[in-house]
This record gives structure tokens, C-alpha cells and sequence, in this order.
């Protein structure tokens, strides 16, 4: 993990940030030379010469080295995995403060004492440890005064649209909602130019590493997890397992959870009646409901996904009840589906920029949550009757990509209105959103259920 500093180069400030991290990442700083005569095009190249890397490695920048992350993913780096932007921009965040560059004022603020005050308004929070307040007075008491306002004045000029363009790495953007430096804007700047970029809404002032770096740790290994499968679904040239057409398989799933228990269940999987792995196939994954299991939410799905062209995999339930099987909140529901997915792809020929979820009652509430929490991974969801939590948005993304049916019979009145604050939530995030009212029905799928299943995969499937 490259870490680049923001305004004061030093990269003093990232010591909470990287207290937070777990072992699998290796932390490198990079920080800057106190120089005046260094703008942008010249700590790219300070940068460039300094990384050697023969592992892959991702880019976490902050604030001031936002544009110069993007310049380094579009020189296309060999093993640059994806770039992660933390309360950061394309273009000058503060066109207001441009007069302080002209009437030559920035060079004299910088060489004032910061009064805390203006600490915790605009880059700590009015809720910061002192011991944030004296770190932050430390390094811009001992940065040069005409360094900073140099970089103050490359903020102003910057423009890295083109650079961003150019960039085909995966992104993250780490967005502070009570930042008072950049704003909402610059997010939006961004996304306007690759609409693929993720964003993450955490609760931080413009310090967003220093003020929340456990919220942030969280956000950047929920990235990596999604883009890590999407990668190895990705994978080009490989070969697959013979399926036949139709037949149901059937997969053992075993893996440790947490606590080094080992966990064990099972999916089922088929390929659809015209199957040939010389061509990539859309994937739906459905999850049954409490009390159900794999078999008989395969059998519902299969005549659908057969004729429609679907490869289908219905994982079962870790979690074993009177009546059948249902799925925990925590890991282990995850892992399950997870590992479900990458067994498949290394079986069938799947195309990963067609998986779609799906799931009914309990499996429709998990729907929701991976939904929100891999969009890398799932295209399209279709929850079912199922309950919404708002406590699936403590991983808040910006969704433009996602396609999100969403069932519900008129007679389960909690599960209607649940099915509403669901949508306004989706809608909320930028997702394309289908609210279908099932008349006259309680907990369950209207009659023909294979009619309204071809109209949600239709609706998943569909590039309107």
C-alpha cells in the first residue's frame, strides 16, 4: 500500500491510518521533498523514481495528491491494482481562495501559527484528540511556508481530467460528508468522467484518515474483496471444466470462519440447455429463504434460467434450522456465497460483467446487503419479500451501475413498506430502480412464478 501525503508532503499524519490497518497490508509511505519548485509534474516524477515494486500495490492518496494519483494509474504502472482517493479532486476545490494566490496572502497565512479552532473546523473536527491538534500544528510548523503555498497554488491550477481519462484502474473514493475543504463536488467531477468509480460516504471531517481510520480500513478491504473475485472471474484464456447442459451439480463448501470453526454447506449449480464454454454466460445466484434449502430454490429457478440462458447457482444456508436451512448476518453468509462463486467460474465459463443476485424472504435481506456492499461483483439484484435494514447502508456507495428489482406482496404490510424505504434508498445511491407491487399476494411470488422470474432476469439482464 503507497500512501500519499496531502498538503504537507510528510506523511507524519498517516500514523492512526496505519495503526488501523490489519497484516495483509504493508504500509509505504512516500513523502515529499520540502521544495518550493515541486509541483505536480515534478513529485509524479519524484514518485515514479522511487517505486519499485514487483508485488502488486495499490495507491491510498489524500486531499493534495489526489491529481497525482491519477497521473501515476495513467502511466498504466506495472502491478498498480487499484487507486483509493480520500477527500480529493480532479480540478481546484476552492476557486474562492484563488484571490489569496493572486494578492500573494497564502505564502503569510502559511507562515502564521494555526489557531485549533480552525483545526477542528475545517480539516479535524470539532471532536478531535488534542493529540490530532498538536500532530497537525507539528507538521505544518515544520514544513516550509513557501512549499506550501508553492502547492496551494498547484491546487489551484490543477486539472486532471485528461489524466483520469487515461486511467483504467479500478478506483475508490473516500468520501468525508462533513469535510469543509472539498466538497460533494469534487466527487461528482469525477464520477461524471468514469461513472465506474466506487465511493464510500464515511462520517469525517476533512481528516477523514486521521478522524475515522477503522471506517476507512473497513471501506478499503470491502473494495478490495469485491475487486479481488471480480479479478479472478476476470480471468482471460483459461480453461473449463465440461458441464453438461441441464445437469444440476452439486458442490461442497468448506472454509473457517473467525473463530477457526470450520464451517461446512453445499451449492448447486447448472448450465443452461444451449451451454458451450466458448462463449462467456451470465450467472444469477439465488438465495432461498428461512427454512428453505438449495434444492428446491434451484428447482424453482431452472426451467427460467434453461431456457433464458442463465447459469444458475443457488447456495444453501450455513445455518441449519427445524425446517431447513438459513443464513447468518455475520461472515460466514458471505464467505459461503463467495467461495460458491469462485468454484463456478473456475467450472463454467461465467461473464463477470453479468452476475446478478437475487433472493426471497431472509435471502432477499442478504440480496440487499451484498448488494450494496460488492457492486464490483453483482451487476443487478432482485430482492423478494424480503426485510430491509438501514443498517445495510454503513456501507454507503454510489450505485450508478446497479440494476435493483425489488418484489413484494401488497398484503405483508411490514414487508411493503420495507420494500419502499428499500427503493428510495437505491434510488437515493444513483441505482436503476423496478418497485413491483405483487397484487393480492402475502408472503410469496405471483402465479405463473416462472413468468415474473423471466421478468426479473429480463430486467437485470437488460442494457436499458
Amino acid at each position: 500500500m503507497i500512501l500519499l501525503p496531502g498538503l504537507d508532503g510528510s506523511g507524519d499524519l498517516f500514523s492512526s491510518f496505519i495503526k488501523a490497518l490489519p497484516g495483509e497490508f504493508t504500509p509505504q509511505v512516500v513523502s515529499f521533498p520540502d521544495d518550493a519548485s515541486l509541483g505536480y509534474s515534478e513529485l509524479e516524477n519524484e514518485v515514479v523514481a522511487r517505486l519499485e515494486i514487483d508485488a502488486p500495490f495499490i495507491i491510498v492518496a489524500e486531499s493534495f495528491s489526489g491529481p497525482l494519483a491519477i497521473r501515476l494509474a495513467a502511466k498504466k504502472l506495472k502491478n498498480l491494482v487499484a487507486v483509493i482517493l480520500c477527500a480529493t479532486f480532479i480540478k481546484n476545490p476552492l476557486p474562492r481562495m484563488s484571490r489569496l494566490i493572486r494578492l500573494g496572502i497564502a505564502k503569510r497565512l502559511f507562515k502564521l501559527p494555526l489557531p485549533e479552532f480552525a483545526i477542528r473546523r475545517f480539516l479535524a473536527g470539532k471532536d478531535a484528540p488534542q493529540e490530532l491538534i498538536e500532530q497537525c500544528r507539528r507538521v505544518i510548523q515544520t514544513t516550509n511556508p513557501e512549499t506550501m503555498a508553492s502547492r496551494f497554488r498547484a491546487i489551484v491550477q490543477v486539472n486532471a481530467s485528461q489524466e483520469l481519462l487515461n486511467c483504467s484502474a479500478p478506483i475508490l473514493y473516500l468520501c468525508a460528508k462533513a469535510d469543509k475543504i472539498v466538497s460533494r463536488k469534487s466527487l461528482d467531477e469525477i464520477k461524471a468522467l468514469r461513472p465506474d468509480v466506487e465511493a464510500a460516504l464515511i462520517d469525517a471531517p476533512h481528516f477523514l484518515l486521521q478522524h475515522a481510520p477503522n471506517a476507512a480500513v473497513a471501506a478499503i478491504k470491502n473494495f478490495l474483496n469485491g475487486l479481488l473475485l471480480f479479478l479472478i472471474l476476470l480471468g482471460c484464456g483459461k480453461k473449463y471444466d465440461y458441464i453438461e447442459p441441464r445437469l444440476v451439480a452439486t458442490l461442497q463448501i468448506n472454509f473457517k470462519d473467525q473463530s477457526g470453526s470450520v464451517q461446512n454447506t453445499i451449492s448447486l449449480y447448472s448450465a443452461p440447455d444451449k451451454y458451450s464454454p466458448e462463449r462467456a454466460w451470465p450467472l444469477v445466484v439465488a438465495l432461498h429463504g428461512y427454512g428453505d434449502n438449495a434444492a428446491a430454490f434451484h428447482d424453482l429457478w431452472k426451467s427460467v434460467t434453461d431456457s433464458l440462458g442463465f447459469v444458475l447457482l443457488t447456495p444453501q444456508g450455513e445455518e441449519r434450522t427445524q425446517e431447513g436451512f438459513g443464513w447468518t448476518w455475520g461472515s460466514n453468509a458471505e464467505r459461503a456465497v463467495q467461495i460458491s462463486i469462485d468454484i463456478v467460474n473456475k467450472a463454467v465459463h461465467v461473464d463477470p460483467k453479468r452476475i446478478y443476485l437475487t433472493g426471497f424472504s431472509l435471502g432477499g435481506s442478504l440480496c440487499y446487503k451484498l448488494g450494496l456492499k460488492y457492486p464490483y461483483i453483482f451487476h443487478g439484484i432482485a430482492p423478494l419479500g424480503a426485510p430491509f435494514d438501514k443498517k445495510f447502508l454503513s456501507e454507503n456507495r454510489a450505485l450508478q451501475n446497479l440494476r435493483v428489482y425489488i418484489g413484494h406482496g401488497t398484503l405483508e404490510n411490514n414487508f411493503s413498506t420495507a420494500a419502499q424505504a428499500a427503493a428510495t434508498v437505491f434510488q437515493d445511491l444513483g441505482a436503476k430502480v423496478n418497485l413491483v407491487p405483487y397484487e393480492g399476494i402475502g408472503h410469496g411470488l405471483p402465479e405463473p412464478k416462472e413468468k415474473e422470474l423471466a421478468k426479473i432476469l429480463e430486467f437485470l439482464d437488460s442494457k436499458n
